[in-house]
């Protein structure tokens, strides 16, 4: 959908489906499009705001990430070779992105997983961060831009910032999933300039360490926290009953972190990646290292790369 202001102004891209089994984004924008007809929003609007909710309609249509076998948010480097998948990219490029002031786009965990709400960016470049004021993010996690992606390929050739949006998964789409998506959406329209009203003043947390516990059993689970959730050193995390012995055991938080997702099923299975943390300070080797001997033999505790 491209909607044109009555005005001129600057121009927003939003962009959701890159992966087709994340539907969070692509059921947020097309609620957006019908909100947008209704409010008659173009009468509201300086400058152009186009909205495409479906990027990857085969992988959307079997709820797989992929099309055709190409991950359409890694494949900028290969953009040189003949292929549907590049070709719909460079036309992407060519008719909208290079031509956009800021993007923003919407992802999830895809199956199995449950993520919070937040935003990822470079924030070394100074759009970037600036885009994630006018989004209005509480959290940010904090990744330097790769040029095989999206958000890296843009910034790079053409210094546009590209906002990653992260919330929800796992197939369903959550009332604060939408509502994440709305309030960002008119906060970042209002910071360009190009919808009335002003943004309130607010400091956003970004996270600098991640972590992941793995299961060590096949067996079930049960969570005591929720996604966004902060977690204090000491607070029950999840409890975990072996069905081979059925003995349960809990797992306690050995630092405060937040809850940057968790597995949205009861049942697990060795190697699954249960819940993952994020903390905004790096951890020293003698925190991780006192984590890592305090969890037991259920879990495993892992550091991910940010």
């Amino acid at each position: 959908m491209d909607i044109k202001g009555t005005k001129k102004g600057k121009t927003l891209c939003l962009l959701s489906g890159v992966h087709g089994s994340e539907v969070t984004g692509v059921v947020s924008l097309w609620t957006f499009i019908e909100h947008a007809k209704k409010v008659e929003l173009h009468k509201h609007l300086s400058g152009r705001l186009i909205v495409l909710p479906a990027l990857n309609l085969p992988g959307i249509k079997e709820l797989e990430r992929y099309m055709n076998g190409v991950d359409l948010n890694r494949a900028y480097m290969d953009l040189e070779n003949e292929s549907l998948e590049t070709m719909l990219l460079k036309v992407l490029e060519d008719k909208i992105l290079s031509k956009s002031d800021a993007v923003l786009d919407f992802h999830d965990s895809g199956k199995r997983y449950l993520l919070m709400p937040h935003v990822r960016a470079d924030l070394n470049f100074k759009k970037a961060s600036a885009l994630v004021e006018a989004f209005g993010a509480e959290f940010v996690y904090n990744r330097e831009s790769r040029e095989y992606m999206l958000s890296g390929y843009l910034q790079k050739k053409y210094k546009i910032p590209v906002l990653t949006i992260e919330s929800g998964g796992n197939f369903r789409l959550l009332d604060n999933n939408l509502r994440y998506t709305f309030d960002g959406i008119f906060s970042t329209l209002r910071a360009m300039k190009m919808y009335p009203g002003k943004n309130s003043n607010f400091e956003y947390k970004v996270f600098n360490e991640r972590l992941a516990i793995k299961a060590e059993i096949d067996g079930l689970v049960r969570y005591f926290v929720e996604p966004g959730q902060l977690v204090e050193k000491g607070s029950r995390i999840l409890e975990v009953i072996d069905l081979k012995t059925m003995e349960s055991t809990v797992l306690y938080a050995d630092v405060d972190a937040y809850i940057l997702g968790l597995i949205d099923s009861n049942a697990i299975k060795v190697g699954q990646k249960l819940v993952h943390l994020v903390c905004c300070s790096k951890l020293s080797r003698k925190q991780t290292k006192q984590f890592k001997s305090g969890i037991g033999d259920k879990f495993q505790l892992v550091k991910i790369a940010m």
